[in-house]
């Protein structure tokens, strides 16, 4: 006994909502992920920017306090020039570098490379001086070699304040007889940086010892404090970058530079929050904006899909009262298509049942009859199926697509109206181009030319598709989107008999300047795929002053409903 054969599992079937939400969704979210790596890189980027912007504002700052502190060795050099001191007359000398000073709280001081002071401004002159501190080995080398110093910060013995010096050697035969210096409050140095800070911005100004000479918007609590050993460690180098925390723990981004004369680490930060906002932002609207898209896809699919769900329905039900020979009601629907459909449904119930009724054909005329039938609504429903799938395919949002659905079907069931009152014969190519220019101003924007052609209904139904998408284009972007354009259609006939060929031409003038589009777009591939259905060639010119599009098909004579009937 033969073995049996196992049947296949029935594939899982989904409804036309799920089926469209899917595919809405199959395009909404690469887009949206492809949107948010471009935000990714955006910010990135930006990141990258802010880096390098922090990097030029530190050295920016850095050239304002060497012009600050190069000023100070200018006042130094011009007193250093003075006779008094030349002749060692420090009671002059006195007068002379406190004049210098008056109406400041800057002191100048004559001292040697060792302790003893010769000259202070800042007390009278004859009373007893103080020893100023040591110098280090390594001023001591820059003294040597002729070169001005700049101090770190330290702590007026007088009065406490926070200061910073500026001195110079003094030379007499090769070698520094004295060391002239001038002291100023690190004030001086903020109000010298201030101008120069751009707005968000926060300038940190450390010695040598890490130590805050200034900062631009806290310099009374830190200046002469320690900064964050955390921070300054991580500026190595003459320049850079870095991402570190300042005292409230708030993360910045800090780019800085050492400065030519004093050698002191300029900073330049910015919150990092600051850096960070724009993305954050992008990001929050685009997940926004997502889960927007998706729910009105969601809305929409469910709402178009039930729409098509129904009229299918409708459909199904006609298609088994007229196989089982029961009357078929019209179907009413808002797609034309189906009701176009539905309407023919119960025709051609209406007309079977008047047959049997009448007896008039044999069954083999009635089974012509129902394939014939059958072949319409297959070809029909495949023609809305193809033009449903690339109007899909091609659309941006589910309302541009069911415009643009509605539409075509419209379109569709205008030129089964033709061919239905032609009993599905054929129809004049003048009726066809009338009926796809009139929604458009007919006579008032077309001007039409041409002798009487008669059209096969597959080569109806392409041309009228054709004509369709070439009006709907022209009244979006071509010559029909302003009040001057217009639209001449012409055609002419050429050969005899079976070898006769139609010629269609479709040229648009007075519109805006054409460009020829980036991508192929849904018309463009439904004028080439309906050519090739009928045999014909479609050649489209964007041509600068207007589109030109022309079709050639051949023609076939016009056959009797019986020919019609048995070819089919």
């Amino acid at each position: 006994m033969a073995s049996e054969t196992p049947s296949r599992p029935a594939p899982r079937r989904l409804s036309t909502q799920l089926y469209l939400f899917c595919l809405v969704a199959a395009v909404v979210v690469p887009l949206l992920a492809f949107a948010g790596y471009l935000l990714m890189r955006f910010a990135a980027n930006e990141r990258a920017r802010y880096e390098q912007e922090a990097s030029q504002i530190a050295r920016q700052i850095a050239l304002v306090i060497d012009g600050e502190l190069e000023g100070l060795v200018a006042l130094l050099q011009g007193l250093a020039t003075s006779a008094a001191l030349a002749r060692d007359d420090y009671a002059e000398f006195h007068d002379e570098a406190r004049r210098l000073i008056e109406g400041s709280n800057n002191t100048v001081l004559l001292r040697g490379l060792d302790t003893r002071q010769y000259v202070n401004a800042s007390r009278p002159l004859g009373s007893t001086l103080p020893q100023s501190p040591p110098v280090t080995p390594e001023e001591r080398v820059a003294f040597l070699a002729g070169k001005a110093v700049t101090t770190d910060v330290y702590d007026a013995p007088s009065d406490g304040s926070v200061r910073i010096a500026v001195a110079i050697p003094i030379m007499r035969d090769g070698s520094p007889r004295y060391i002239l210096a001038i002291t100023v409050s690190t004030a001086r140095i903020r109000d010298a940086l201030i101008p120069a800070v751009p707005p968000g911005w926060i300038i940190g100004v450390a010695d040598r010892r890490g130590r805050y000479v200034t900062h631009s918007s806290r310099h009374d609590s830190v200046t002469g404090k320690p900064g964050i050993a955390e921070y300054t460690a991580m500026a190595t180098g003459r320049s850079g970058t870095f991402t570190a925390a300042n005292f409230e723990g708030r993360m910045l981004l800090a780019g800085y530079y050492r400065t030519d004369f004093s050698n002191w680490l300029i900073a330049a930060n910015i919150p990092q929050d600051v850096v960070e906002r724009p993305l954050r932002q992008s990001l929050t609207a685009l997940a926004a904006l997502g889960t927007a898209a998706l729910a009105l896809s969601a809305l929409l699919a469910y709402l178009f899909g039930r729409t098509v769900s129904m009229a299918t329905i409708g459909l199904s039900q006609r298609a088994a009262a007229l196989g089982e020979g029961r009357a078929v009601p019209p179907l009413s629907s808002r797609l034309a298509e189906f009701a176009v459909v539905g309407d023919a449904l119960a025709a051609a119930g209406a007309a079977i049942t008047e047959r049997a009724r009448e007896r008039e054909r044999s069954d083999e005329q009635r089974q012509l009859l129902i394939n014939e039938l059958n072949h319409r609504v297959k070809n029909t429903l495949a023609t809305v199926q193809s033009i449903a799938l690339q109007t899909m395919r091609g659309a941006v949002s589910m309302a541009e697509a069911r415009d643009a659905l509605s539409d075509r079907l419209v379109a569709l069931a205008k030129v089964h109206d033709v061919l239905t009152s032609e009993s599905w014969e054929g129809a004049e190519l003048r009726d066809i181009v009338a009926g796809a220019t009139g929604p458009h101003g007919g006579a008032e924007r077309f001007v039409t030319a041409g002798p009487p052609v008669w059209l096969t209904p597959s080569l109806s139904l392409s041309l009228s598709l054709a004509l369709h998408e070439l009006a709907t284009n022209a009244a979006k972007y071509g010559a029909l989107s302003t009040g001057n354009g217009s639209v001449t259609v012409s055609w002419n006939v050429a050969g005899e008999g079976d070898m006769s060929r139609l010629t269609l031409r479709w040229a648009e003038q007075g519109g805006p300047p054409v460009q020829p589009p980036i991508r192929q777009g849904f018309g463009s591939r439904l004028i080439r795929s309906l050519s090739a259905d009928i045999d014909a060639t479609a050649a489209i010119d964007y041509r600068p002053d207007g589109v030109v599009c022309t079709i050639e098909a051949p023609l076939q004579p016009r056959t009797t409903p019986e020919d019609t009937t048995i070819a089919s």
